[in-house]
């Protein structure tokens, strides 16, 4: 896997938790949008959460229709707070410990990770080996450095890391790190792609 690859990896990961702590809503908070939009009140970002100010342009989607998108632009970091780590240390660890986990079905509430939930992933997935903790002395395996998060936070997961929870640190990003995104302002079935 390459560098940039490699990057975008963390990006993708990192972009969740940007967009979930982005959209924290705090009257004290609120940006006002450098541009009038009609589908998205862009003072409902936390100020911060873009590196410069979202816009409408013109796009194309990888269907091919020729659209108007939102373009935001972020650093990766979630915008107002320092995040936490994401993996608990030891299977005894409560919710204040550990991150937030999308549910299995992708909807719904986000499910706490703490100890007891890291004990309990077999059961959750249907999969009796699921097992990031050693039996022994109940810590949580975890990928404490970039190169663990590298081979860990891809598809084709490197041997030594499977059965680990995955975390990566936002000091793994580079400096000028920054994704871009384009969504249509206007929604497009998924029936019509």
């Amino acid at each position: 896997m390459t560098q940039s690859k490699a990057s975008v990896s963390i990006g993708l990961m990192v972009l969740s938790l940007t967009l979930l702590s982005g959209c924290e809503f705090s009257s004290g908070d609120k940006i006002e949008p450098t541009i009038k939009t009609t589908g998205i009140d862009l003072g409902m970002f936390t100020e911060g959460a873009f590196t410069q100010p979202p816009k409408i342009v013109e796009c194309e989607t990888a269907q091919g229709t020729v659209t108007t998108c939102y373009e935001f632009t972020t650093s990766g970091a979630p915008a107002g707070r320092e995040p936490d780590p994401f993996c608990p240390r030891n299977t005894t660890d409560g919710a204040e410990v550990g991150g937030a986990w999308f549910s299995k079905t992708g909807s719904g509430d986000l499910v706490d990770i703490t100890g007891e939930f890291i004990l309990k992933l077999g059961e959750y997935y249907g999969d009796e080996k699921w097992l990031v903790y050693d039996t022994k002395t109940n810590k949580v395996r975890y990928t404490a450095t970039k190169e663990a998060c590298l081979g860990a936070a891809r598809p084709d997961v490197a041997e030594q890391y499977k059965q680990n929870c995955i975390e990566c640190e936002l000091s793994y990003l580079d400096d000028d790190f920054s994704l871009t995104y384009l969504i249509p302002t206007t929604p497009i079935p998924a029936a019509s792609i």
